[in-house]
This record gives structure tokens, sequence and C-alpha cells, in this order.
């Protein structure tokens, strides 16, 4: 018989397939069988899955009377109240949606205006977008009462440059330029608010006006995109008012903020990229990229250099660009896991392809040694290649258990590391530890805690009963999986984590566990001298950790992926759009906010520091 869980994945997997007369019969069961041995979450659960599938039937009475079930049930599954808020939005019940919305904030511990700044704010773009700028604005004017100005500033005016922008899209532009206007008189500190201002001011050759807010957002700013906005609108309009002046402004408008820095940082170049820049690596004095937009292309410079090397056409943009000693490999996935594949491509130093190679199923991660490419992939292999694109030799791991499992979920390499003739992968639990040949050096599986339970005898003769009747069992609690796997710059050292240990795993011998003290681990990277650098699940900040004690700890906002380089001394931190660069104590060098988004950093051994964005920057420390 099949349990509760597999036969919601049934009519999941039925919905998908458009057989949703078969699928609301498997789910109404799923509903009643849960409502029958009293699992409220689970009976939640079942009713959500049985709304998404009428939705997905066109059916948005049921699913919103389903939904508004699980919501008097008191679920707390945030995708339910997503989607009846969307119903309510969509059919311009905007009382009923803020009403959920309060329901919603009840069961979760954070304040209503996180809705309004996530849900509210898309479905309000959304009326926009499909012409119904009437029905955004009701929305916005009923949700901003609860975003007040001085607690929420960011929600506030980002909800007023909506309002704005709804009556620009109804045609009422008089009243949408009043409305930016009077926002950014008042202290607006919304992007897109001072730009779709500007734009129709620069349309209506209202230059003088155009320069004096130029000048208001350049003061009031705290958002590198907008500075950099900002410097390039008042370049264009200055050139449009005096059109025989000469340029007297110096070079190219940098595409980043620096808002703190010691006296040794400065800024050295900054190529531009058209199409913007979306892969970067480095290797041997010299860095390569790959630019999107309709015929992406592969690029190479030397370090330093603003003269091109040489450029190579590529018929799609990849997933990823790596380099090893010889060659460069890009790769890419069609298809969905289990059913997909994925084809990796050999270039040789100068683009040219050499090779190519097709995995059976989606990659998990792909690695560079300095002669090897190794691809671990869904099929649950670790696939071996030359520069040349050679298939060297394949290792197959086991099965945990012996049966088929989710193609989701099966065991594979999700974690592949490789350095200096040693190649590691993790799955799960289980550590795996290569030689150069393919041959297994060694396994380690994690063993669960395990917890003890007294189980006290209440039959009926209990009142005889010995004071100490009863039995310890040793159950185990929930699984220890690896997260993170590194290894070390001389390849001695194979280093993973799990929630709360670092594993060393010495010359293929010994075995040496570092319990983390202060805090659970999101991830981790090796900085070598039994020092890591640990970012934590907690709070997001980053420990430096140097034999079992805390050296330094480093604030952050957001999880961050950690560089190094522990010649030049110098940690970079970065997420989204901001670089930290501290030394290995923890001091701050530079904070660095850019206008795009972060995909690339490295370290190097004299202390510059090379960023990828749109642009390739490169800053010495």
């Amino acid at each position: 018989m099949k349990n509760l869980f597999d036969l919601v994945v049934e009519g999941l997997d039925l919905t998908s397939q458009g057989k949703f007369v078969a699928a609301e019969k498997i789910l109404l069961q799923a509903v009643k069988a849960y409502g029958k041995v009293g699992d409220k979450s689970g009976q939640a659960f079942a009713l959500g899955r049985l709304g998404y599938s009428y939705e997905q039937a066109g059916d948005y009475e049921k699913a919103q009377e389903v939904y508004e079930l699980a919501v008097k049930k008191g679920t707390d599954i945030p995708a339910i109240y997503d989607s009846l808020i969307t119903i309510f939005v969509e059919s311009n019940q905007f009382d009923r949606a803020i009403e959920v919305a309060k329901i919603w904030q009840s069961k979760v511990d954070f304040n209503l205006s996180n809705t309004i700044n996530g849900l509210f704010i898309k479905l309000s773009s959304r009326l926009i977008r499909e012409k119904q700028s009437k029905e955004a604005v009701i929305l916005l004017q009923k949700t901003i009462y609860y975003v007040p100005k001085d607690q929420y500033p960011d929600v506030y005016w980002k909800m007023q440059g909506l309002v704005g922008y709804a009556f620009e899209k109804d045609k009422n532009l008089e009243k949408a330029m009043e409305i930016y206007g009077q926002a950014i008189k008042e202290g607006s500190i919304d992007s897109s608010t001072f730009k779709r201002y500007l734009i129709n001011l620069e349309k209506q050759e209202k230059y003088s006006l155009a320069l004096e807010t130029i000048e208001k957002g350049l003061n009031i700013q705290h958002d590198a995109a907008l500075e950099v906005d900002l410097k390039k609108r008042k370049k264009r309009i200055e050139t449009k008012i005096k059109p025989g002046s000469k340029d007297t402004s110096k070079g190219a408008i940098l595409d980043f903020i620096i808002q703190s820095k010691v006296s040794n940082f400065s800024f050295l170049q900054q190529i531009e990229f058209r199409p913007q820049l979306k892969h970067l690596v480095t290797s041997g004095g010299y860095f390569y990229g790959i630019t999107g937009g309709k015929i992406p292309k592969l690029f190479c410079y030397e370090l330093g250099s603003v003269e091109k090397l040489w450029e190579s056409k590529l018929d799609d943009i990849p997933k990823g660009l790596l380099a090893s000693q010889d060659s460069l490999v890009t790769y890419n996935r069609e298809g969905r896991v289990g059913e997909g594949e994925s084809i990796v491509f050999f270039h040789d130093k100068e683009g040219r392809i050499i090779a190519k190679q097709r995995l059976p199923d989606v990659y998990s991660e792909i690695v560079a040694d300095e002669n090897r490419i190794y691809a671990g992939c869904r099929d649950g292999k670790l696939y071996a290649f030359s520069n040349d694109g050679k298939n060297l030799w394949t290792y197959r791991m086991p099965n945990s258990n012996g049966q088929d499992e989710s193609v989701y979920s099966s065991p594979c390499p999700y974690y592949v590391a490789a350095r200096k003739g040693v190649i590691a992968f993790i799955s799960y639990e289980t550590l795996f530890v290569l030689n150069s040949q393919g041959e297994l050096i060694y396994k380690y599986q994690i063993q669960p805690d395990i917890n003890t339970i007294d189980i006290v005898n209440t039959n009926s003769h209990a009142h005889s009963a010995k004071q100490d009747d009863s039995i310890s069992l040793r159950l185990p609690s929930f699984p220890r999986y690896f997260r993170a796997l590194y290894i070390s710059f001389d390849g001695r050292r194979v280093i993973a984590a799990d929630r709360d240990t670092v594993y060393q795993f010495i010359d293929c011998v010994k075995v040496k566990k570092e319990r983390i003290k202060k805090g659970l681990i999101n991830s981790f990277h090796y900085l070598g001298n039994d020092s890591f650098a640990i970012c934590e699940l907690t709070s997001a900040d980053v420990l430096v950790y140097e034999k079992g004690c805390v050296k330094a700890r480093i604030p952050l906002k957001s999880f961050s992926e950690i560089t190094s380089n522990k010649y030049s001394n110098r940690i970079a931190l970065w997420f989204e759009k901001n670089l930290l660069i501290v030394n290995y104590s923890g001091e701050i060098f530079a904070e660095i906010k850019f206008a795009r988004n972060i995909h690339h950093v490295t370290c190097f051994d004299d202390g510059q520091i090379l960023v990828g964005t749109r642009f390739a920057l490169l800053f010495n420390t």
C-alpha cells in the first residue's frame, strides 16, 4: 500500500501530465486519509497540492476554496498563502487579500511589510504589465498603509514609485511626473523613481531640472547601480547642452562605489564588455571570459592589459567555464535530472574546440585540476578527462541502500574537488577519495548522532516492578550530511564539513575532527595552517577559525562566497553586489558595492584582486 506522501506525489505527477480529473481523485484521497490519522500538517500539504492542481486546470474557484480551507485549518505553508493572495488580487478582491496576509503573518515571525515588499509589490507590477494600472494604484494605496515611511523607507518609496509608474503606463504622464517629482522632493531613495523621472525630463528637454535632480540623487543615493546610471545621464545631458564642448571627464565611469578603504588600496583597471561579461576565470597570467548576447564569445586578455588577445564565437552561453593548465572547458546541460544530458567542450588556449564529451545525465559539479577535468554526474558516476578531452576513467559510486531511489535524491558526486592528483567527492554523509587513476583510496561515512531514550514499564504490574524497571534505547537522530569540500594547496589534506564539524583527512591516514563551538556551518574555506574561514548558518557572519579558536569575526548581512590567498594575506568575501576585502586577522582593507552582481573573484599572490561583474575589474591591495 502506498504511503500518504506517495499519494500526493502521484497526484502532482498526474497534474504535470495534464490529467486533472485523475489528479483530483488521488489528492482528495490523500486529504481525507491525512484527516483520518489526525495529521494536520500533512492534510494542509495535500490541500495545497490539490489547490495547485485546480490552478493548473484553470479552475480558480475550486483552488480558492481549497486554499481557504487550508488557511482555516491553521496552515503555515507559505505557498498556500502566496497562491490564495494571488487569486484574490487577480480577481480584484484586495481587502480579502490583505486579510489573508495578516493571517499569514500571525503564523510566522516577521512583519506584514515583508509580504508587501515581496508579494504585493510583485502583484502590483504584474497588474501594471497587464494594463490594469487603475487596479494597481488601488492595491498600492491600500497596502502602503502597512509600511510607514519612517519605519520602512525603502519599501514605502518603492511603492510610491510604482504608483507613478502605473499612471505613466495609463498614459497620464502629467500625474506620473507629479508623483515622481514630489517623491524625490520629499526624500525618495528609490532608484526606479529617479530613472523614470529623469527619462521623461530628458525627453521633454528639461535639462536644467534633470541635472538638478541628478545632483540630488548623487548626494543621497546608497546604490552603486543608481550612481553609475546618474553619472552616465549627467554626462549625456551635459553633451546635449553643449554639443561642441570637449569631454573633460577622466576616463570611463566606474561601475562601483568604494564605501571604505585603507591607504594602500587602489583601483587599477576596468574593462567593459558588450554584451556584458557572463563568466571569468584566470590561469597563468591571463584571464578568460565569456560574453552573452545573440552571439556569445570566448575571449582572452593578459592580466593588467586592456588589449584583447583573441576571441572565439560560441553557439550558446555555457553554464560554466574552467581553465586547466593547457585547456579551457565550457559546459552546458539539456533536460532535467534523470532524463537530460550534459555536454562538455574542450578548447585549446586560443579558444578552438578540440574535443566534445557527453555525460548521460545532468552534471552535479565539474572542476579542473592542473591537467585533468573531473565531472560529477547525476547518473552516480565521476568522469575523468584529459585536457584534450579524452575519457580517462569512470568511477561508479555504490548505491547507499541498494534500492532504486528518486532521480533527484539518488547518490551521486554532488560536490567534487581535485588538486595535486587527489580527487574527492561527497554524497550526503559519505566522502570518497580517489587517486589519479580513479582508484578508491578510502572513504569515510559520518555516523549520525545517537539519542538515548528511557522507556519505563507501564503495564498492569508496574506497581510491583522494581524502581529501575525500565529500558534505554539508543536511537539515531537526524542524520549528518557533508555540505562543503576542499583540498589543501599541497594536496595532502582533504577537508570536509557537516553542520558543525570540520573533518581533515591528512595524507589519507589521519582523521582530525574539529567541532565548531560558535555556530552552525553554512560554508567554509580552508586558509591553510589549520585555519578556516567559516560562514555561519545562523548569522551569516564569517569566522576566521584557527587551532580551535575564533581569531576574527566579520559581520555580514548575507551568506557570502569566500576566496583567499595565503601569500598575500587576503580574504575576499562577496555576495550579490557587495565585496569585502580583509586580511587573515579580519582587518578590513576595502568595502565595495558594484552596480551589478559579482560572479567571480580571484586573489593573487601580489595582493591584486580581479573581480568579474558585467566588467572585469582589477584592484590592488
